[in-house]
């Protein structure tokens, strides 16, 4: 995890504000630290850690440990969990393929036909649908968000330069 300055300065501040010196003072240039000596408790420190930690954590790596979260709670209630790696993949796709399709089913997309308005809650509710399975696939493949995050930066470049190249 990549803290910023900011963050970094806050962590050592909670560490320093924790922490008393017994200074010995010999003369104007000698002198002895005796140590730390703890002015408040390890717990208290830690969860203030834990605190800034927490605002470094990415809105995307919180959606992948709630989905593994889930993933795992299915695993242990159905046969679900005994399935090889490509069976679980394959299911991942047909999920992503079925959800397309009822999204598409949302946007009224076929031009001959009379019907009802789009339903844009509906046609979000089925995109989320999607990168639940999305999320899946990543884990399956054994990336986190960021590396999936890093992987999709350098892919994006590609593309813009591609882009540029009239590629």
């Amino acid at each position: 995890m990549k803290l910023t300055k900011e963050q970094l300065d806050k962590i050592l501040e909670l560490i320093s504000e924790s922490m008393e010196y017994e200074v010995e003072v010999n003369g104007p240039r000698d002198y002895d630290i005796h140590g730390y000596v703890p002015s408040k408790s390890i717990d208290y420190v830690w969860s203030g850690i834990q605190q800034v930690m927490a605002e470094n954590r990415s809105e995307l790596q919180e959606l992948f440990d709630l989905q593994e979260q889930f993933q795992a709670k299915v695993r242990s209630t159905s046969g679900y969990g005994m399935m090889s790696w490509i069976q679980h993949v394959r299911l991942m796709f047909i999920g992503i393929i079925t959800e397309a399709c009822e999204a598409l089913e949302e946007t009224n997309w076929k031009p001959w036909k009379q019907s009802r308005p789009p339903d844009q809650n509906a046609f979000q509710k089925e995109i989320v649908d999607i990168w639940h399975f999305l999320i899946n696939l990543t884990l399956d493949s054994g990336m986190d968000a960021q590396e999936l995050v890093r992987r999709f930066k350098v892919k994006n470049k590609i593309n813009s330069e591609r882009q540029e190249e009239r590629y």
